[in-house]
């Protein structure tokens, strides 16, 4: 069960800034980004006594479904989800979405620095 964390907007980036060669970068800058947001959480997972048998399922897929670039970070195990969100008889323990709060300045910056990079190179074609 994979519950994945979006970030909205990048369809429109994507649409304004193709033109420029910018999505060439920012494929490779977003799959490292997620690379780091799952080592943070896996990270995350074996802190505090919990178990590192989960942290070893977290893994970065390409959401396939989508023109612009996206990846998906989580794990396929029910349990990830229910310690992320708890249940009824367990609060939620969260492991993911914190991990990705802390790490949004860095996409944020990533995604920057390749735009940036982009309209340097057009400025001087």
């Amino acid at each position: 069960m994979r519950a994945p964390i979006e970030i909205r907007g990048i369809e429109a980036l994507s649409k304004r800034f193709a033109a420029l060669g910018a999505m060439d970068g920012i494929a490779p800058a977003l799959r490292a980004e997620a690379e780091s947001v799952a080592a943070a959480a896996r990270e995350r997972l074996k802190e505090g006594g919990r178990t590192g048998d989960l942290a070893g399922t977290v893994e970065v897929t390409a959401v396939r479904d989508r023109a612009d670039p996206a990846f998906a970070v989580g794990t396929g195990e029910a349990a990830g989800f229910y310690l992320e969100f708890g249940t009824a008889r367990m609060r939620a323990m969260p492991w993911l979405v914190p991990v990705l709060h802390a790490r949004l300045p860095g996409i944020n910056h990533a995604v920057r620095k390749v735009i940036a990079a982009a309209l340097k190179a057009r400025a001087k074609a």
